[in-house]
């Protein structure tokens, strides 16, 4: 089994290809950020996809190993081996309970991409940026000494904001507060997690150090 999330999807099959062949295999997935832009991806960008547990080995024929055509991150809801977050054993890339709400619950989005429910990206991606990305997602921080990236690669702080009066969810965009409100909606790593977390996250590895 691979230790690493990364694969690869083959040119020969394609992006649009790829993901008509999850959808005529029902399989339950979703695209976890930056639907819109595809079937652009940004030079050095890869797919970011979760799928449930008892999928994985049906969409291993669609990858190769090899570095050559679109970069594609596989997370398994229970960090099954060879899915795991950044190929830590045992460590999934969110809560299994929450990653399993995330598949029961998600939309179609131009017909071809399963993608989180509203509420859904906002816990994601707040997730996502909060505890994985740390400093490179921009979003300021109240912890002394800690700089956040002036220029990160994605809007984090713009497209949770308007995720956010979308819902309805009044939070300030910052790490602290999201911290706080994720932590509310069961969506806070669990102590290992976040130990484990903290290893690439230098705001984390401050947090837990309060």
């Amino acid at each position: 089994m691979r230790r690493r999330a990364r694969r690869y999807i083959p040119p020969e099959i394609g992006l649009e290809q790829f993901f008509l062949t999850l959808r005529d295999r029902k399989i339950r997935y979703v695209l976890l950020r930056w639907a819109d832009e595809l079937p652009q991806i940004k030079p050095g960008g890869d797919v970011d996809l979760l799928i449930h547990d008892d999928d994985v080995e049906s969409v291993a024929d669609l990858f190769v190993s090899e570095m050559r055509g679109i970069a594609c991150d596989l997370f398994s809801a229970s960090g099954l081996p060879g899915t795991a977050f950044r190929g830590y054993r045992g460590i999934p890339y969110f809560p299994p309970d929450r990653a399993i709400e995330v598949l029961s619950r998600a939309a179609r989005f131009r017909d071809l991409y399963r993608i989180p429910d509203p509420e859904d990206q906002f816990l994601s991606l707040a997730y996502h940026a909060v505890y994985q990305k740390g400093l490179r997602s921009g979003l300021p921080t109240s912890q002394s000494g800690l700089q956040p990236e002036a220029a990160p690669r994605h809007d984090y702080a713009g497209d949770l904001a308007k995720l956010a009066v979308q819902l309805g969810i009044d939070v300030p965009i910052a790490m602290e507060s999201l911290d706080e409100y994720l932590a509310g909606r069961g969506w806070r790593p669990s102590p290992a997690m976040l130990a484990t977390l903290a290893k690439r996250n230098e705001w984390l590895a401050s947090r837990l150090g309060d």
